[in-house]
């Protein structure tokens, strides 16, 4: 199995929910968080690094969630391909609301599950 960075290592690349327009918009306040990711990431350019989205079950229906995951997956992909990552960036894929890390319905908690992972392969 390959080593797997822990996704609450990066939650902090966290996303707000968009209820009007079931979108997602990278945190602005994350930026920064998501640039030491990306130094950590050129440290080690031979990686092969899959980025993978998750939205939250209270997004929307199935579908919904699952392009909401897909969106939140391309927007760390792009903002890390044009932010100069030398690591083999193999590609990203959304996951809807498969993969939780916090079951609660607490809205603090929810918030965990709009995330990206990132994959080390």
């Amino acid at each position: 199995m390959p080593p797997y960075v822990d996704p609450v290592d990066f939650q902090s690349i966290g996303f707000e929910a968009d209820q009007s327009s079931r979108t997602s918009v990278l945190n602005p306040v994350q930026v920064d968080r998501l640039q030491e990711v990306a130094d950590t990431l050129n440290r080690f350019p031979d990686l092969n690094v899959l980025i993978v989205g998750n939205a939250d079950k209270t997004e929307g229906s199935d579908a919904q969630c699952q392009a909401i995951s897909e969106i939140r997956a391309l927007l760390v992909y792009e903002w890390l391909a044009s932010h100069g990552v030398r690591s083999k960036l193999n590609g990203h894929k959304g996951v809807g609301n498969t993969h939780p890390v916090d079951h609660s319905d607490a809205e603090e908690h929810r918030r965990h599950n709009r995330r990206v992972d990132i994959l080390i392969q």
